[in-house]
């Protein structure tokens, strides 16, 4: 049922803290023909590793798709995550957590305010590494397509977040269509926190067709 009372803008109050699926502590875990709408987060993935997942989709959920931590060797193909305030948000829930090996092939992240965030929080954890999008359908983003080490803000999309300190490494974002809304005043197709050379991400690749 609907949960939510109408489409997202990017100052509005969540209704609700609902999850469509959490998945906790799983093994081989394969994901095929599901489906989330209207929730805060469609998908939450705490400590699961490999994943499989095809053909799954999120509408007009506040985050369509959020990593937590200890997620590690996972695929996501011809997936959906659409029309909300983030598409995909790579974020530790804490400094000890690490998020890395996650593979994104024809992801669609439509209709959203932000496509993906990646968060790596401040201090000297494990991180986020080895992050691969490509060919993503990149249609109709208002603000920011990626945002690489930037601080997350829930509550406001416009808000590109402050610099995090913590080193993305080895995020590569390649090929795909790319149509989104690039002239909103600040934003870009993958905005990268680079406060200064030490706490830059590194090995990071950008090689994109940008259609206007």
């Amino acid at each position: 049922s609907d949960v939510c009372s109408s489409d997202l803008t990017p100052t509005s109050v969540p209704p609700h803290t609902l999850v469509g699926v959490f998945f906790n502590y799983a093994i081989n875990l394969t994901l095929r023909d599901i489906t989330t709408f209207n929730f805060y987060v469609g998908y939450k993935v705490d400590f699961c590793f490999p994943i499989v997942a095809s053909a799954i989709l999120s509408d007009n959920c506040y985050v369509g798709l959020q990593l937590v931590g200890g997620v590690t060797c996972s695929s996501w193909v011809g997936c959906s995550f659409k029309e909300g305030r983030f598409g995909v948000v790579i974020q530790p829930k804490d400094a000890s957590q690490s998020i890395h090996g996650q593979t994104f092939i024809r992801c669609n992240l439509e209709g959203n305010d932000v496509g993906m965030v990646i968060d790596p929080l401040d201090g000297s954890g494990a991180g986020v590494k080895d992050i691969d999008v490509i060919d993503p359908y990149m249609e109709a983003i208002t603000y920011d397509g990626f945002r690489v080490g930037r601080a997350l803000d829930y509550s406001d999309a416009t808000v590109t977040g402050a610099d995090r300190t913590r080193n993305v490494y080895n995020m590569r974002v390649t090929g795909g269509l790319w149509d989104g809304q690039w002239g909103t005043a600040g934003h870009q197709p993958v905005l990268f926190h680079a406060a200064d050379t030490s706490d830059a991400p590194g090995g990071c690749v950008i090689d994109i067709p940008v259609q206007l």
